[in-house]
């Protein structure tokens, strides 16, 4: 301590030791397509956090995988942190495309046990201006829809149709689908 003037003086010394931050990495922007399970790339530290998200896998790993999407825009933020606790974030921009390429089964059993009852085509939602028509063995239209949401049972005016082939057609200008589908009880 040092007096000078009647007033007293003191010097000390300090060390700071300042930390540099982790550089959070959440990876590129990408496009998929309606359906599609991506995985992410994050990096930057050794402690992983993706905001909570009931659309990955898991939420504490740098590479989670994304699952079932739905069309739009969707950001994952990623949040490091280093060995010293320092973090960051860095945020990753996941578009989804709507799915044109349609998943159609060929076959229905509509028997009631809840499962495969009707005929519902994958991603037909995804489509605007369809006309959907499935005609009988004998070429009578037994089934009409111009909605993703109407499904076909394996009915006719309320009554069961036989087991056996029916023709359907997904008529989406320019394209049109054909095939058959199939009824079993």
């Amino acid at each position: 301590m040092l007096q000078q003037d009647g007033c007293i003086s003191d010097t000390a010394k300090t060390t700071v030791v300042i930390w540099p931050l982790p550089i959070s990495n959440a990876g590129n922007d990408t496009t998929i397509i309606q359906g599609s399970s991506f995985q992410l790339h994050g990096s930057g530290g050794i402690t992983f956090g993706w905001n909570n998200t009931p659309y990955l896998n898991t939420l504490n790993i740098p590479n989670p995988t994304v699952n079932n999407l739905p069309i739009g825009i969707h950001k994952f933020i990623l949040n490091v942190w280093s060995d010293k606790g320092c973090t960051s974030a860095d945020t990753v921009q996941i578009t989804v495309l709507p799915n044109f390429s349609l998943e159609i089964p060929n076959l229905i059993t509509p028997n009631g046990d809840g499962y495969n009852d009707s005929w519902k085509i994958k991603y037909l939602e995804n489509i605007n201006n369809f006309t959907l028509e499935i005609y009988s063995r004998g070429g009578a239209k037994v089934f009409e829809t111009k909605s993703a949401l109407q499904y076909w049972d394996g009915t006719y005016k309320g009554a069961k149709l036989p087991d056996g082939a029916y023709w359907y057609k997904i008529i989406t200008p320019p394209k049109l689908y054909t095939g058959a589908i199939t009824i079993k009880r």
